[in-house]
């Protein structure tokens, strides 16, 4: 069995892929602590699952450690590591995550609140508000969090504290959650990254490449282990909403943007669990896709033919005049799914 991208950046969303030696693998941000930080330094072969840190030393099988399939979470389950903090020490058991339980098997991401609580001029609350233009019925909906105290850290940046809490509801049960960071652009471009440490705005320069030097930075983080693959936000409110037809978006924004017949596959591709389920409680697909995204592509090509069989309809399209649905009104997106899908939302 071969690690594929996908799989793991459901647990390591930062993954960028490598070759070495005739093999594919992986570099992802260490998960330990040590001095250097291990940002991209731990390695991931893709055969055979070895990782090992650069920095720390850290190594073992990712297929047991990070990828098991025997349970969905792994917020509680021992490793087995050497504590370099002394020297000549034994190996001492270390639990991978905290023992912060949400609901069931899945952690929480840190001390919470929920966003409408937030004081007025808050900027999860200006961002959600002022620059994305959802309404505090929105919010309330989605039951949006906002992390005041992380208990995951993300990369340079920090934790999960400053972010924004997305919980992943199907079938009623809490499965998992997806957090956002806050930012903004001024009238010059720069972009800023709201830092809840120390309460203001970290400037994020762009290198000589045209990136942002930060940009290992995930802009979402879900928790490691969690079944992104078929996962779905809102599936239980669409399927309440109807039985004959569904929106589906790739992020939490686009989503809500949509309303309650939208569903996010959180990420850029729609995967193959995902398509199945999509295709066993609608036979109808509205399919919105970025702007950017290549409709003739093998990868597009692939995804279209999985949500196509089983005599399912597949109408796909990309929003006029803006980037994403979130980028759009809801009265904007229902206007166009009516010009180009025939459906009314």
């Amino acid at each position: 069995m071969q690690l594929t991208l996908e799989q793991v950046r459901s647990v390591f969303p930062e993954a960028r892929p490598s070759s070495s030696m005739g093999h594919e693998e992986y570099y992802v941000h260490c998960r330990e602590r040590h001095k250097k930080g291990g940002v991209y330094k731990m390695s991931i072969n893709a055969d055979t699952g070895y990782y090992y840190c650069h920095d720390c030393g850290t190594h073992g099988n990712a297929f047991d450690d990070f990828f098991s399939q025997t349970s969905v979470f792994m917020p509680g389950r021992a490793r087995i590591i050497r504590d370099s903090s002394t020297e000549g020490a034994e190996s001492t058991v270390r639990q991978y995550h905290k023992k912060r339980i949400w609901k069931g098997e899945v952690p929480l991401p840190g001390k919470m609140q929920t966003a409408l609580s937030l004081e007025e001029g808050h900027p999860a609350k200006e961002y959600l508000i002022k620059e994305r233009g959802l309404s505090e019925k929105d919010i309330d909906d989605f039951h949006l969090e906002y992390c005041t105290t992380g208990y995951f850290k993300v990369a340079s940046i920090g934790t999960t504290a400053g972010r924004i809490v997305f919980p992943l509801y199907m079938c009623d049960e809490l499965i998992g959650w997806q957090a956002r960071y806050l930012e903004k652009k001024d009238s010059k471009g720069k972009k800023f990254v709201w830092n809840e440490a120390i309460k203001d705005w970290k400037h994020i320069p762009m290198g000589e490449d045209g990136r942002y030097e930060d940009f290992f930075i995930p802009k979402y983080y879900m928790p490691p282990g969690m079944p992104r693959s078929r996962a779905l936000l809102n599936y239980d409110n669409a399927k309440l909403a109807s039985r004959d037809f569904v929106v589906v978006v790739e992020g939490p924004i686009d989503c809500m943007k949509v309303g309650i017949h939208g569903i996010a596959t959180l990420g850029s591709t729609i995967t193959q669990q995902q398509a199945r389920i999509i295709k066993a409680c609608w036979c109808n697909i509205i399919w919105i896709l970025d702007s950017e995204i290549d409709t003739e592509g093998e990868k597009f090509k692939r995804i279209l033919d999985d949500l196509e069989q089983d005599g399912n309809h597949v109408v796909y399209m990309k929003m006029d005049g803006v980037h994403d649905p979130g980028d759009a009104t809801h009265k904007q997106i229902a206007e166009q799914v009516k010009q180009k899908s025939g459906y009314k939302l």
